[in-house]
C-alpha cells in the first residue's frame, strides 16, 4: 500500500520531454538528462532500491496521447516486454536495479530510462595524505588519496555500456592578496579513478577536506573525509613601490604620484616586499639595463636613482624549502633638462615671484645672482628653490642683475648657464 509521502519531480528539457515526465516515489532519488547524445533521455539514480523497505515504491509517469503505451525493460541490448496499457503510460516499477525501460507509444519508441540504485555504489575515502617537504611542493601539491570509487555505467537500447563521470571536490584554504594577503577557501576536483592529484600549494597551514561525488551530494549522502594539518611551505610576495613626491612648480616631469616608478632625478623610491607568513629570505636585485648594480637583503629597502637610464628590480622570496620570484618592477630616470628666466616680477600678485629655474633630473646644483656692479647677492644650491628678489631681508633695486648656473643632469650632461636678468616690481594686480 502505498504511504501518503510522495515525490514528485518535473524537469523541463529542450527535446520535446517538456513537463511530460515524472517520477513519483517515497524514495530519495535523483535524475539527469545529461545523456541524451548516447540514446538515453534520463538516468534516474535512487537511494536505495535493493534493499527497500517495507511500502517504498517508484513509478514513472509520461504524460503524452496515444491508443497503445507499451513499456520495456532492457539490458545488454535485449528488451523484454514488461508493461502493456491503453489509457496510460505509467509504469510501476519492480524494485531492482541497473535496469532500462523504454515506452513505446502506437509503435514508436518516446521514452528512454535507465535506473541506478544508488547504495550499490556508494564511494568510500580512507585517507588523504602528502609526501615530506621537497621542492615538487613549491607550486603544486601532490596528494595521495585513498578511496574506493565504485564505477557507475549505464546503458542505452542498443546494448552500448557508457562509464558515468563521478568527480570527487577537494576543499582547502590558501592566500590570495588584495592589499593584504587574506585567506579564501580553494575548491579542486578531479575525476576518478585517480589515486594522486596536484592542487596548487598552499600558502598557509591547511587541512583538505576530501568530498565525493556529485550522486552522494544530490541524494543528500555525506561522503567526505578532512586530512591532518598540512604546514605550508610555498612562499610569495606581491611588492610595491612608494616613490618620494617633489611638489615643485616649475620642475618639469616631477614625480607627482607615490605610485609612479617614472619621472626625474632624482627619484627616491621605496620598496616593500609585503611577503607571505612563510617567508624567511629576501634577495632584491638592482639592474641599470642589464648590468647588476646592487643586491639588498631586507624586506624593505630605499633607494635614490640619480643617474639617467632603464632600471629593473627584480626580488626573490624564500623559505628553506622554496623561492619565489616576482615580475620585475621596472624605473625610468628621464633625462636632463634646466631652463631659467630671463624676467622676475617680485610684487606680491604671486605670479612670477621668485628667479627659479624649470629642470628635470638634475643631481647637482648651484646658483649665484650678482648686481650690475658684480656684488654677489644671492647664492643657492638647491633647484627647487630660487630668489625672492630680497637682499639681506628687504627689496632688492629694480633694473638688471647677472646669474650663473653650474649643474649637472642624471645622464651626466654638465649645465653652465649665465644671463643677464631683470627684476620688475611695476604695480601689483
Amino acid at each position: 500500500m502505498k504511504n501518503s509521502f510522495c515525490l514528485s519531480f518535473f524537469l523541463t528539457v529542450s527535446l520535446g520531454l517538456s513537463a511530460q515526465f515524472s517520477v513519483n516515489t517515497n524514495i530519495t532519488h535523483q535524475y539527469y538528462t545529461d545523456y541524451v547524445s548516447t540514446g538515453l533521455d534520463y538516468l534516474v539514480v535512487f537511494d536505495r532500491l535493493a534493499t527497500p523497505n517495507p511500502g517504498d515504491y517508484a513509478e514513472i509517469h509520461y504524460d503524452t496521447q496515444g491508443s497503445s503505451f507499451v513499456w520495456e525493460k532492457y539490458q545488454n541490448g535485449i528488451r523484454t516486454p514488461y508493461s502493456s496499457s491503453t489509457t496510460s503510460s505509467m509504469l510501476h516499477l519492480d524494485l531492482e536495479t541497473s535496469m532500462g525501460y523504454v515506452l513505446n507509444v502506437d509503435g514508436t519508441d518516446v521514452l528512454t530510462v535507465w535506473v541506478i540504485d544508488f547504495s550499490a555504489y556508494m564511494p568510500a575515502i580512507r585517507s588523504v595524505t602528502w609526501d615530506d617537504p621537497n621542492e615538487a611542493q613549491c607550486e603544486n601539491l601532490t596528494l595521495s588519496i585513498d578511496m574506493n570509487m565504485p564505477v557507475m555505467r549505464y546503458q542505452n537500447p542498443a546494448g552500448n555500456t557508457y562509464n558515468l563521470k563521478r568527480e570527487v571536490e577537494i576543499t582547502y584554504e590558501t592566500l590570495e592578496f588584495n592589499e593584504t594577503w587574506n585567506p579564501v577557501e580553494k575548491k579542486e576536483t578531479f575525476s576518478t579513478p585517480a589515486s594522486a592529484v596536484d592542487v596548487e600549494a598552499p600558502l598557509k597551514n591547511t587541512s583538505f577536506v576530501v568530498e565525493g561525488d556529485r550522486f552522494a551530494k544530490d541524494l543528500n549522502r555525506t561522503v567526505s573525509l578532512e586530512s591532518d594539518v598540512y604546514v605550508a611551505i610555498a612562499v610569495e610576495a606581491s611588492p610595491t613601490t612608494q616613490t618620494s613626491v617633489r611638489d615643485v612648480r616649475n620642475e618639469n616631469e616631477r614625480p607627482d604620484d607615490a605610485s609612479k616608478r617614472e619621472g626625474s632625478a632624482p627619484l627616491e623610491i621605496n620598496f616593500t616586499a609585503r611577503p607571505t607568513p612563510t617567508v624567511q629570505y629576501y634577495n632584491w636585485i638592482v639592474y641599470k639595463e642589464d648590468t647588476q648594480l646592487f643586491t639588498r637583503k631586507d624586506e624593505h629597502f630605499a633607494y635614490k636613482f640619480e643617474e639617467f637610464g632603464k632600471y629593473k628590480v627584480k626580488l626573490t622570496v624564500s623559505s628553506d624549502f622554496c623561492a619565489y620570484t616576482d615580475s620585475t618592477i621596472v624605473i625610468e630616470v628621464r633625462e636632463s633638462e634646466l631652463l631659467a628666466p630671463r624676467v622676475f616680477t617680485p610684487n606680491g600678485d604671486g605670479i612670477n615671484e621668485e628667479f627659479r629655474v624649470a629642470y628635470k633630473s638634475i643631481v647637482e646644483f648651484e646658483a649665484w645672482v650678482y648686481n650690475r656692479w658684480g656684488r654677489l647677492v644671492y647664492h643657492w644650491t638647491n633647484p627647487a628653490q630660487g630668489w625672492d628678489g630680497k637682499i639681506n631681508g628687504k627689496n632688492a633695486t629694480e633694473g638688471a642683475y647677472f646669474y650663473v648656473i653650474k649643474a649637472k643632469g642624471a645622464d651626466g650632461y654638465k649645465y653652465l648657464l649665465k644671463g643677464d636678468l631683470s627684476l620688475l616690481r611695476g604695480k601689483k594686480r
